[in-house]
């Protein structure tokens, strides 16, 4: 038993630590470029939930909840605001 224990037990650390190298080296970035890359994705992916969010406030701000369209005339009432406050 001891003898078995004793040639299966180094065998076995060996394939985990190489599992375990193998993994880590597949999910971390290790080169500038890589870097660069992996942040830049995110980054676009950023803008683009950034851009997303930005429309929906405008909608939400702008539209007409009777009628769910935004008016046509709606840059020249904002204009009119705009003039009668200053």
């Amino acid at each position: 038993m001891n003898r078995r224990l004793s040639i299966y037990l180094p065998i076995l650390a060996a394939a985990g630590l190489i599992c375990f190298y193998a993994l880590q080296k597949e999910s971390a970035p290790t080169t500038k470029k890589q870097i660069e890359e992996k942040y830049k994705a995110v980054d676009e992916e950023d803008e683009l939930e950034s851009k997303k969010r930005r429309q929906e406030y405008e909608w939400k701000l702008l539209h007409d909840p009777k009628t769910g369209e935004i008016p046509a005339d709606i840059k020249r009432k904002e204009a009119e605001l705009l003039q009668s406050t200053i």
